[in-house]
């Protein structure tokens, strides 16, 4: 019975790890993010950063390394999340 009691305490501070990485992480997500392409934007042209980082204007053009780049983020931050 002893060992029974100590795998639910386990399993009770592994679920509440669990929930306050969980809590962590979207707490990260809701704060400032600031790229490098908003700071370049920004010191290049302050109304063009207004226009699509403020007010979200659409990107006229966008090249494929920024595709490229989102998808290499978005791919590592699924393997973080998962494993």
């Amino acid at each position: 019975m002893k060992g029974s009691s100590g795998n639910r305490l386990l399993f009770f501070c592994a679920q509440n790890l669990e929930d306050i990485m969980s809590q962590a992480i979207q707490s990260m997500r809701n704060q400032l993010h600031i790229s490098h392409s908003q700071i370049f934007t920004y010191l290049s042209c302050s109304l063009r950063y207004s226009f699509r980082y403020i007010i979200g204007l659409p990107v006229e053009h966008s090249s494929i390394a920024l595709h490229f780049g989102k998808a290499i983020h978005a791919a590592l931050e699924v393997f973080c999340v998962f494993h």
